[in-house]
């Protein structure tokens, strides 16, 4: 199969010609973009989610260039540590995906943020796993922009068992700049720690 450029249309097709020639005048192809318009993808082949390009050769939509904007974190080192009685924010330090930059390691790293072009319905999941076998209360919530709690699990273990896990999901709507994140809360009457490779956050964009 041949492919050749119609400038008329400024796109590219299947050279359908009986020898395949790239029949009419052959142009050379834009390196920089400059002669691709903003169009209308028909092909019921293709994502809807397919970028465009505009009038000034930028992606309509950069965050959907390379699938729909996910983050999967955890941490680097074994444990991180959870003081008792208290409403403890989950952060993280290692991007496992990261389109769309939903998540950064620098700062707010405790964040899941719904970035420009990206407002729609999310799949919020968080997990924690305490090291203990401490009969006690445990908890883990999502909250919205800091305040608003979205939902929570919780469960009071019993003495005999090795650890305690916990997860959490939900679906919101989301808006640009909204955030989201993992607060989780253990009353054992001392620190404890949590597993790092066990505990993690995910926000994925769905529609």
């Amino acid at each position: 199969m041949y492919t050749r450029w119609n400038d008329t249309n400024k796109w590219f097709e299947k050279d359908t010609s009986a020898d395949q020639d790239g029949s009419g005048p052959l142009v050379e192809l834009p390196v920089d973009g400059s002669q691709i318009g903003q169009g209308t993808i028909t092909d019921n082949r293709l994502s809807s989610n397919v970028p465009l390009i505009n009038g000034n050769n930028n992606f309509t939509n950069i965050n959907t260039f390379s699938g729909q904007p996910v983050a999967i974190c955890n941490n680097n080192g074994t444990y991180f540590s959870i003081p008792n009685a208290t409403d403890t924010v989950l952060t993280f330090n290692q991007n496992l995906v990261n389109i769309g930059n939903v998540h950064s390691n620098l700062s707010n790293t405790s964040r899941f943020t719904v970035q420009t072009n990206s407002a729609g319905i999310w799949l919020l999941i968080g997990s924690v796993l305490f090291v203990t076998n401490t009969t006690a209360y445990f908890r883990i919530r999502t909250v919205k922009n800091g305040t608003t709690e979205l939902n929570r699990t919780e469960l009071v273990s019993y003495t005999g068992g090795n650890e305690t896990a916990l997860n959490i999901s939900i679906l919101d709507n989301g808006s640009v700049n909204d955030y989201y994140e993992f607060y989780v809360y253990q009353a054992t009457g001392s620190t404890i720690n949590i597993y790092n490779p066990s505990t993690s956050g995910c926000a994925i964009k769905l529609v």
